[in-house]
């Protein structure tokens, strides 16, 4: 909150991205399951035009944008705070758009404005702005870590970090998986396919990490049970998420090793013991679209749908209705109950698109 004084463009999104909750939930009041039709972006739902709230998402938006980039090119070493924050806002009210693509352009264009203020100062400034940002460098490391496995701004290691942030506030995926889900992604952006010694050392390593551990390594014990379900689900997603990845990669056939952890059905019985009422429950979108593209029976089915729509209902972010249509897309091309030939992971690949469903 001590940045709104100085930071007009932070305001600005703020109320951009709460006008644009309030115009879903006022013009977007129907839920995803039953819904024959397409729930589309906000601007192609009847009304829309016409919604006091639709009309002030789009002019403070804009209004952002034109702080943003003017305070960048007048003062790019002032309020860099501001600017920080700002845009990771703008991520946020990419996925409450759509969650595709626009979301990659401005977590780029923050990494180059970051990287940009500090090679064009001295040493002795550059010095000075790394340690007086450090701890915004580390959050930016922390979101960042998922798409360039190296820190950008910090000699800090990658997984001190993520701890630092989940002993802070963190309802999402552990800091012990996330980290070595950048490895994974890492490991698979070479020119190269993986090698086998480090894809086994990956798959080890997640099958050794202990939800239990994790889910009493809290201070609020009335977190432990809802923390061991959060953890078990995240930790067969990673699996599942894994296997589909290095199969795509090496174009060899890697074994669903999340079928250590029981049956497709006990693992999203996990999603129903979190419950819609838990505040863990916002952070299991990406979780629950990796299994949801593993579900092969109409009961799975059923039941990852619903998942995707209490998060609907519960913060009307675009994302989740996509999330949902593609995997009726991946569930269309698994025609036998053994699943398709290829991974489903490929579709993804050949669709071209960024996808962020956090």
């Amino acid at each position: 909150m001590s940045l709104i004084p100085s930071s007009r463009g932070l305001c600005h999104i703020m109320v951009s991205i709460a006008a644009l909750h309030q115009a879903q939930r006022e013009l977007s009041n129907s839920r995803l399951i039953g819904n024959e039709q397409f729930l589309g972006e906000l601007d192609t739902v009847e009304g829309a035009r016409n919604s006091p709230r639709f009309y002030e998402y789009l002019y403070h938006k804009q209004q952002a944008l034109y702080l943003l980039r003017t305070r960048y090119h007048e003062a790019p070493y002032q309020d860099s705070y501001g600017v920080i924050a700002s845009v990771f806002l703008f991520i946020w009210l990419a996925c409450l758009e759509s969650g595709r693509n626009t979301w990659a352009y401005h977590l780029n264009g923050l990494k180059e404005i970051m990287q940009a203020q500090i090679l064009s100062m001295d040493l002795a400034q550059s010095t000075s702005l790394t340690a007086a940002f450090s701890r915004f460098y580390e959050y930016f490391d922390t979101s960042y870590a998922m798409l360039q496995y190296q820190p950008l701004f910090t000699s800090i290691p990658i997984i001190e970090i993520l701890k630092r942030s989940e002993s802070l506030t963190w309802t999402g995926c552990p800091a012990d998986l996330l980290y070595i889900l950048s490895s994974v992604n890492s490991a698979c952006s070479g020119p190269v396919p993986p090698d086998p010694n480090v894809i086994a050392h990956l798959f080890s390593q997640v099958e050794t990490f202990s939800p239990q551990k994790w889910a009493f390594a809290t201070s609020n014990v009335s977190h432990l049970t809802v923390r061991y379900h959060v953890a078990c689900i995240y930790k067969a997603a990673a699996l599942i998420y894994m296997s589909q990845a290095f199969s795509h990669k090496s174009q060899q056939h890697y074994l669903a090793k999340w079928h250590i952890l029981g049956s497709l059905d006990s693992i999203i019985a996990h999603f129903t013991s979190v419950g819609p009422g838990n505040i863990h429950f916002k952070g299991l979108l990406w979780p629950a679209f990796i299994i949801g593209a593993e579900a092969r029976t109409e009961h799975q089915r059923s039941a990852i749908m619903e998942v995707l729509d209490h998060l609907w209902r519960l913060w009307r972010a675009q994302n989740v209705v996509y999330a949902l249509e593609i995997l009726k897309k991946i569930w269309e091309g698994q025609t036998t109950p053994e699943g398709a030939s290829q991974p489903w992971i490929a579709y993804l690949y050949e669709q071209g698109e960024n996808w962020i469903f956090v």
